[in-house]
C-alpha cells in the first residue's frame, strides 16, 4: 500500500477509526499484520462489530485470488485483538493527547472527535 511505504509506521502511536466505511477501515488488518505499526487502535463498539463482519466477507471474497489479497484471517484476527473500543463522550488520555468521540452520521457507530493536549 503506497501510503504505508511513505510513513514510518513504527513511529505512529494511535489510529482513530471513525467509522466502518471501507475507505476508513479496510486497511486496518494490513496495518496491523503487514507493517511495523505497534500503536493503539480505537473504534466504537458498533464500528468494531460491523468492521468484523465486513472484513470477514472481504477475506472470503479474496480466497479465489490469494495473490491479490491484501490480508487474510490471521491479520484480521490480530487487528480484532488490538482494537480498543471507545464510548461516545468518553475522553481518552492517550499519552497526554485527549480524544473525545461524538456521534456523527457516517453510519452506525460513526464519530467525529475532538482532540487536544491537556489544558487546551
Amino acid at each position: 500500500m503506497p501510503l504505508f511505504d511513505r510513513v514510518e509506521m513504527e513511529k505512529v502511536d494511535i489510529a482513530l477509526i471513525t467509522h466502518f466505511h471501507l475507505d476508513h477501515c479496510a486497511a486496518v488488518p494490513f496495518l496491523v499484520g503487514k507493517t511495523l505499526f505497534k500503536g493503539r487502535l480505537f473504534m466504537t463498539h458498533a464500528t468494531k462489530a460491523i468492521f468484523l463482519t465486513m472484513m470477514k466477507d472481504f477475506v472470503r471474497m479474496s480466497k479465489g485470488r490469494p495473490e491479490a489479497a491484501l490480508f487474510g484471517m490471521p491479520e484480521l484476527d490480530a487487528a480484532m485483538a488490538r482494537i480498543e473500543v471507545v464510548n461516545f463522550h468518553q475522553t481518552l488520555d492517550i499519552d497526554g493527547v485527549l480524544v473525545t468521540p461524538y456521534r456523527w452520521g457516517a453510519g452506525c457507530g460513526g464519530w467525529l472527535g475532538r482532540a487536544g493536549a491537556e489544558g487546551c
